[in-house]
């Protein structure tokens, strides 16, 4: 794993791109990036492990269109520090993950 944890050093996934898309490369990145995925996993599922997701591959177009779309919207509601907007956003990209939509 790097010193620095910045960088996956299987799937050269960098720190960055994990916090702004929110999507990891491989199972390593979890070590990787453990200082800053356990908080969030514990903060947003009550637990200190991933519980699991479709991959975006299994996604129709539409459904990657839309999600691409709320990672934009995240994007700027974070830089607004519009948690409520965040949190509502961060739900409909569940529903899509999860196939509910």
């Amino acid at each position: 794993m790097s010193n620095n944890n910045t960088v996956c050093p299987y799937c050269k996934t960098t720190k960055e791109e994990f916090v702004k898309d929110g999507l990891l490369g491989c199972e390593h990145c979890y070590g990787a990036f453990s200082q800053v995925i356990l908080p969030w996993l514990n903060k947003n599922q009550s637990a200190s492990h991933h519980k699991g997701k479709r991959a975006l591959s299994v996604l129709t177009k539409s459904q990657l269109d839309q999600y691409k779309t709320l990672v934009d919207e995240l994007d700027i509601a974070m830089f607004a520090e519009d948690y409520a907007q965040m949190h509502r956003i961060q739900e409909k990209m569940d529903e899509i993950r999860n196939g509910n939509k």
